[in-house]
Order: C-alpha cells, then structure tokens, then sequence
C-alpha cells in the first residue's frame, strides 16, 4: 500500500507520455513522505466508452487506496498534491481528479 490507480480516457494516450506520467505520480507520492518507496503502486486503466458530465472529453481519475490511519490533513495534502501531478502530466484540457479510499488494516491481506 498505498495503490494508486489511474482511469484514463484512451485519447490522452496519443499526447501523453504514459511512463512519464507514472513515474511522476510515483515521485509525488513518495515526496509526501508518507510511503517508503517500495510499498508505492502505480496503475494505469485506459478506458474507449466513457462519459464525463455527459460528453467525451479526456479525463484521469486517480483512486488512491490507503491503509487507514493517516490523518485528515495528511490526505488532503496527499489529494492536492498527486491532483497537481495528474494536471502536469495530463494537460489543461483533461479532467482531473483524485479520491483517496481508506483500507482497514484488518481487512487488507496480502
């Protein structure tokens, strides 16, 4: 843990540079000094049939899943600065957010 997982609208991926676009996400997650480098995942999800608000339009969705236990202010801090990673390497033009899911410890195997 943590997971990070990207949904994306596969018409970013003609303007962006995917493994870029990991590592950087991967380099902000461990600058939030949260992590220790080697729990950090990072996955991509390209998506054809999509709707954002009702048209198509690029989009990166970020979840990021965590075990539980940090607290408020760590994962807004998290949110705004893996959300400012995703603009970066996304664009302007692309949609943008980020979602941070709490994992209980004890429900979490693996």
């Amino acid at each position: 843990m943590p997971h990070c997982i990207v949904d994306h609208s596969l018409s970013v991926e003609s303007e962006v540079d995917l493994r870029a676009a990991i590592n950087s996400i991967h380099q902000s997650m461990l600058a939030s000094d949260l992590f220790v480098e080697p729990a950090i995942k990072v996955r991509l999800n390209a998506y054809v049939d999509y709707s954002v608000g009702g048209e198509v339009i690029p989009f990166a969705a970020c979840i990021i899943r965590l075990l539980s236990g940090r607290t408020i202010e760590q994962k807004q801090d998290l949110s705004k600065r893996i959300f400012s990673t995703l603009q970066q390497a996304f664009g302007a033009a692309c949609s943008c957010s980020v979602e941070i899911v709490d994992v209980e410890n004890d429900c979490y195997t693996k």
